[in-house]
C-alpha cells in the first residue's frame, strides 16, 4: 500500500492507496515534513475504501503542520467516498478541511 506524492510549486497532492493506515506513515510523513508554511495539500482519496484510527490521527497531524502559520487553510480533500466522509463527519473532523464538495464521491 503506497502513498503517490506529486510534488509541483507550492502544492502538494497526496494520492491514498485502498486504505490508509499505520502502515502509510513512514510515506505520509515524507509528504509535508520538510515543506514551507506557504505549501498547499490536496488529499486524493479517489481509491481509498478503508481509514483507521492511525490514518485520522496522521491527518491531524498534517493539518496542524499545514494551518499553524496561515491565516488560511492549506488543505483540501478530494474524492472522498461516503463511507470514510460519515466516519470524519461523526468525529466532526471533515469540514475542517473545506472539502470541494463537487469533487467528493458519493
Amino acid at each position: 500500500m503506497e502513498i503517490i506524492i506529486n510534488k509541483n510549486e507550492n502544492t502538494v497532492t497526496i494520492v491514498f492507496d485502498s486504505t490508509f493506515t499505520y502502515n502509510n506513515k513512514k510515506d505520509f510523513t515524507r509528504a509535508w515534513e520538510d515543506k514551507q508554511d506557504e505549501t498547499k495539500y490536496i488529499l486524493d482519496f479517489a481509491n481509498t475504501k478503508k481509514i483507521d484510527s492511525a490514518g485520522i490521527g496522521m491527518l491531524l497531524l498534517l493539518r496542524e503542520k499545514a494551518c499553524a502559520n496561515s491565516n488560511t487553510n492549506q488543505l483540501k480533500m478530494i474524492n472522498v467516498n461516503n463511507d470514510i466522509k460519515n466516519i470524519l463527519n461523526i468525529i466532526k473532523f471533515y469540514g475542517s478541511f473545506y472539502p470541494n464538495k463537487e469533487s467528493s464521491k458519493g
